[in-house]
Parts: C-alpha cells; sequence; structure tokens
C-alpha cells in the first residue's frame, strides 16, 4: 500500500481576521493551505502565521481568477477550495482522511 495521498486547501480572502480562525483550526490536517489575500488591511495575515501549513500570497483580482491561481499553486494530489468562513466537521475530514488513504481509482 502507497503513502497517503497529499490535500491543499485553497482559501481567498480580504480582511477576515474577525472569523477565520475557525476555518484554519478546521483544517489542521491539510498539508498544505494557500491563503490568496487581496491585501488585507485587518490582521488577517497575522492570524494566518498561527499556522505553520498556511501560506499566503498576495494577489489583487476577482475572487475566481485568485481561487484559480491559488489551485495552480497547489502541488498536492487533491485540492478543497474554501470560503474564509467555512469550516470541514469532524465527520468531512475523517471522510477526507479516508480517502486520502485509500483512494477510489475511478475519481479524479
Amino acid at each position: 500500500m502507497s503513502a497517503r495521498q497529499s490535500v491543499s486547501v485553497v482559501i481567498p480572502t480580504l480582511n477576515v481576521a474577525a472569523f477565520v480562525r475557525p476555518t484554519l483550526e478546521s483544517v489542521r490536517f491539510a498539508d498544505r493551505v494557500i491563503v490568496v489575500d487581496m491585501f488585507s488591511t485587518d490582521e488577517t495575515l497575522a492570524v494566518c502565521a498561527e499556522y505553520p501549513n498556511v501560506v499566503v500570497v498576495q494577489r489583487k483580482d476577482y475572487i475566481f481568477a485568485n481561487v484559480n491561481h491559488g489551485m495552480d499553486l497547489a502541488e498536492t494530489d487533491w485540492v478543497i477550495r474554501l470560503d474564509s468562513d467555512e469550516v470541514i466537521g469532524d465527520e468531512l475530514r475523517e471522510s477526507v482522511l479516508r480517502f486520502l488513504e485509500n483512494p477510489d481509482p475511478k475519481v479524479n
């Protein structure tokens, strides 16, 4: 059996310091979290810096272009896209981890 496949999470942000922490907590399991930030002027970058698996890229474009840019930067087998106020619950996290351990070859 091969090693677990890898996963990145892409999160677009702009001034989300007040509510992004639960999102980042919920994706601690991810190999990499790519935050594509639109030059926040609040404490968003400081909050992101608290998480060792988070990489911040600053880019000013419309939200979907920023998400696509984050996906282009992902070097993992899989990518999850989240909004900055979304949280991955325990059941979904466990399901993702099980899938990464034993991916269905029919899913790409």
